[in-house]
């Protein structure tokens, strides 16, 4: 009987995944490669653009649920409420307490990267840093250059004048990837985060 009904449960399952992959392409499969791979840099990378916000909160979004193994996503408050206005409160903060801090100012962002840069081995996860620069761009760039390339890539809204810069538009990057770019909106972002079982 019991192996009747884990059968059953496993067909519901199997199911409400089918269904959830549907309305929410690609949240259920673990990705071999990251929209931050193709857009971030370790040096770091801008995106601008009206499309740029809706790139931002995929390469988010993507990063906190589909990356092939863990990553530390690195955002100042302010940043994350930019990116999703008036569903900020809806962002499930507790749901990846593991993998998405949220520092208060950008200098905090700072210190955080330099510490994790002269931690040991056991410290050295991945990090996404998305970020708006501004007027600190200088201060930031000198944290990216003491930085192993293999232990972060940065992305932020503006120009960067250190490395690439992507043109973002409402329908997409320009010029067009290989690949289709799905930009996404706040409530879109906050329905994938909410989705998603954190190391499912």
């Amino acid at each position: 009987m019991r192996h009747i009904t884990a059968l059953i449960g496993r067909q519901i399952l199997d199911t409400a995944t089918v269904h959830l992959a549907a309305i929410l392409p690609g949240h259920t499969r673990r990705s071999t490669h990251r929209l931050a791979d193709d857009y971030g840099h370790p040096h770091g990378a801008g995106a601008i653009g009206p499309g740029a916000d809706g790139l931002l909160r995929a390469v988010l979004v993507e990063a906190l649920t589909t990356a092939p193994g863990p990553v530390e996503v690195l955002i100042t408050h302010h940043d994350l409420e930019h990116l999703f206005g008036e569903m900020t409160d809806r962002v499930p903060l507790e749901r990846f307490h593991n993998s998405l801090r949220v520092t208060d100012t950008l200098e905090n962002a700072v210190e955080h990267v330099e510490e994790r840069a002269n931690g040991t081995e056991r410290q050295k996860t991945p990090i996404l840093w998305m970020a708006t620069p501004g007027a600190d761009a200088d201060v930031v760039h000198q944290t990216l250059e003491s930085c192993p390339a293999a232990l972060l890539t940065a992305l932020f809204k503006g120009p960067w004048p250190y490395g690439p810069t992507h043109v973002i538009e409402e329908n997409g990057p320009r010029p067009r990837p290989h690949q289709p770019v799905s930009l996404l909106s706040p409530r879109q972002a906050v329905a994938r985060l909410h989705a998603t079982i954190p190391g499912a």
